[in-house]
């Protein structure tokens, strides 16, 4: 049986970001455990906190799905200092 809409659409939201924030990760060539160590975690929790209220969402969808390599055209990215 299959649903034309989602009972939690916030649910698909938060894992949409989730699953963009690791990709912008990898995309940067982030190592994500020296991310973790820093400050025992608290940048990477800031960076997934950045990620879920971000208002920059379809570009980033975007740019993750396009050739681009080049991080400074991810400067949309609110974490791209980090």
């Amino acid at each position: 049986m299959t649903k034309k809409h989602p009972r939690w659409p916030m649910l698909l939201q938060v894992e949409g970001r989730a699953i963009r924030t690791q990709q912008m990760i990898d995309r940067l060539k982030v190592d994500p455990l020296q991310l973790v160590r820093i400050k025992r975690g608290e940048t990477y929790r800031r960076v997934h906190e950045a990620c879920l209220q971000c208002r920059s969402a379809d570009t980033c969808r975007n740019w993750l799905q396009s050739q681009s390599k080049a991080p400074a055209q991810a400067g949309f990215c609110p974490n791209l200092e980090v």
